[in-house]
């Protein structure tokens, strides 16, 4: 059996669903469907779920017969029967009677996947009664026992569950990724498929980078740097459910359902010598210098007590013996960037302190860092022969991942100049990356 996933652009309009139609009849073990909310298409740019959230921060009733005109085209299209108005009748009774944010932004996949069902005449099943929340953590073991009476076939909502009370509960947004990706665990599913709009997951960013080649395959461990790293194709936190089993994941494109996509397993990725690189700009680089401070875990306590009253989000902490590094998400202006200065060094009392700004990442995946050094080498002389000056380096325990800073007005040459160079080299002989 296999659990497939169709994103906010493969719900569309109806072209979109009769795509998805062939899909699902041309391998019969697709069995187990997942659906976004209705995406943007040329005579609709605003997405299902955004229409929604302008209802949930305007308390706007007239928005409500925007969701009606988003979907009745499809619905005619199709020649459905489903009552499309009694149902955002409700929603909207419902949403004037409690304000419920997260009921009223699951509606779009709830309505998505209601027409869905209809059109492939396939039972529709409420995620709030099978995908189950204990507080703000996923419940595995009462979805599981919630799921043993399901039929064969089914349509599923993603992006939302329901606590033990049967109230409805978001997951992060991108959350029907891991709504499929607990389907797939939770039914020991043989392939999780995630069908969106791209071929497979890209080389680098195609905003930034011309278009990059898709990546027949990786590792869970190298899809999970990146997405952290900005990857939008699959949700961050959609890994760890396939993961934990094993489950093959493969993101295929709804348009264009001969191409291979990528797949995504356990087994390590030796096709070539760099995977993928991913990057994000606009982080806050402090370096914290103290003699002996790996010796001095309470220094880095108290250097993380301060971040906190900052409100920083520390997304790496590479150290050595004595330096700690914190890369924080976002930019601190001038002024709070002194005011952190002034508190770091009262509370640790460095011998050095640096606070750089406008910081960009660039994350290089590959599996063969750790045996071949020079790949690390080759890549900061891309950088160097663009007259780049790189801020920061760091690889991960793991030795899949070589973090490098640049500055974020660097960051499209930097990545253009990094994967240019790896591709005219890629089909070099090996010694080209060796000593």
């Amino acid at each position: 059996m296999k659990v497939c996933k169709f994103g906010g652009s493969s719900m569309a309009n109806a072209n979109q669903f009769n795509k998805v139609k062939a899909i699902l009849k041309a391998d019969p073990k697709r069995q187990v469907v997942v659906v976004s909310a209705a995406g943007k298409d040329p005579k609709h740019p605003v997405k299902l779920t955004d229409l929604l959230l302008r209802i949930a921060a305007s308390d706007d009733d007239a928005l409500f017969a925007a969701i009606i005109a988003r979907l009745a085209p499809l619905k005619s299209a199709l020649h459905l029967h489903y009552d499309l108005e009694a149902a955002v009748a409700t929603i909207k009774a419902t949403w004037d009677a409690d304000h419920d944010h997260d009921y009223l932004v699951s509606r779009g996949e709830f309505l998505t996947a209601n027409l869905l069902a209809e059109y492939l005449a396939w039972p529709f099943l409420d995620a709030r009664d099978y995908l189950k929340f204990n507080g703000d953590t996923f419940d595995a073991a009462a979805s599981a026992a919630a799921l043993k009476t399901v039929p064969t076939h089914f349509i599923m909502p993603g992006f939302y569950g329901g606590d033990l009370n049967g109230k409805i509960h978001l997951m992060p947004r991108g959350g029907s990724d891991i709504s499929g990706a607990w389907l797939a665990n939770l039914l020991d599913a043989e392939l999780y498929e995630n069908w969106t709009d791209v071929s497979g997951i890209l080389m680098a960013d195609p905003r930034v980078v011309h278009a990059p080649q898709a990546i027949t395959k990786l590792t869970y461990a190298e899809l999970r740097e990146l997405t952290f790293m900005g990857a939008a194709v699959f949700q961050a936190d959609a890994v760890q459910p396939v993961r934990a089993k094993g489950i093959p994941t493969r993101i295929l494109n709804t348009n264009a359902p001969q191409d291979p996509g990528t797949l995504v397993e356990r087994a390590t990725n030796l096709d070539g010598p760099l995977t993928g690189i991913a990057g994000r700009r606009h982080y806050t680089v402090i370096t914290l210098k103290r003699y002996q401070l790996a010796a001095h875990l309470e220094v880095i306590q108290q250097a993380l007590a301060v971040m906190k009253t900052y409100h920083l989000k520390v997304a790496y902490m590479p150290t050595s013996i004595d330096t700690l590094n914190l890369i924080c998400h976002g930019t601190l202006e001038a002024t709070a960037r002194h005011d952190l200065a002034a508190d770091l060094v009262a509370a640790c009392a460095p011998d050095d302190l640096e606070i750089q700004a406008n910081i960009a990442l660039i994350s290089t995946i590959s599996p063969r860092l750790a045996k071949r050094p020079a790949i690390a080498g080759r890549l900061l002389a891309y950088l160097d022969d663009n007259n780049i000056p790189v801020r920061l380096v760091s690889q991960n325990s793991g030795d899949t991942n070589l973090l490098i800073g640049v500055a974020s007005t660097d960051y499209a040459r930097a990545l253009n100049a990094i994967y240019q160079n790896f591709l005219h080299t890629r089909n070099a002989p090996e010694p080209y990356f060796g000593t």
